[in-house]
């Protein structure tokens, strides 16, 4: 707990208008209690999305700590039937869509001792052909997969921000867009 409090008291003095924040695969404090973390993060401003959304800047924004099963860490669920429901509870007019793990395809390959391998979320994919808002897929988790990407046909762009390679160290500048 005191790293995720740490970690607030930084946020809250980071010079931004708006502070949006989802907890990843490490954040197990966050999961075990949510409501805890909702209140610290409410009472320094932040908005904390945790299979939820908000209304900012008047975009519609949803977010999600969720990731297939990795490592077991916090917030994994299993593929298939577990993982869906998550995404099953975005909304339809999202506009920015904000998730721990990438989609499958895209920023989601990892390097393995025999090769690469894909680990992002087809149902989250999959979901994600049924926003017809959605214009922006934030999302981080696969370290390797860091950069932005633009789907053509749908014109989503997808911004894996990782900033750590995979030794977790600072690898990549922070990323900045516009919507």
């Amino acid at each position: 707990m005191t790293e995720t409090i740490n970690f607030l008291n930084w946020f809250e003095d980071c010079a931004a208008k708006y502070k949006i924040l989802i907890s990843g695969n490490h954040e197990f404090w966050d999961e075990q209690y949510p409501d805890k973390m909702l209140k610290e993060c409410s009472t320094r401003g932040i908005t904390y999305l945790n299979d939820s959304g908000s209304t900012v800047g008047g975009l519609k924004i949803w977010g999600s700590p969720i990731t297939p099963f990795f490592n077991n860490f916090a917030f994994n669920r299993l593929r298939g039937a577990a993982i869906k429901v998550h995404w099953d509870l975005i909304p339809s007019e999202t506009q920015i869509l904000i998730t721990h793990g990438p989609p499958w395809g895209i920023g989601d390959i990892v390097k393995e001792r025999y090769g690469v391998k894909r680990v992002g979320c087809k149902d989250l994919a999959n979901k994600i052909t049924e926003l017809k808002d959605l214009k922006l897929h934030c999302f981080g988790h696969i370290h390797s997969g860091q950069g932005k990407y633009t789907d053509n046909i749908n014109g989503v762009t997808y911004i894996n921000a990782s900033q750590l390679d995979e030794e977790y160290k600072i690898a990549y500048a922070p990323m900045e867009f516009e919507c």
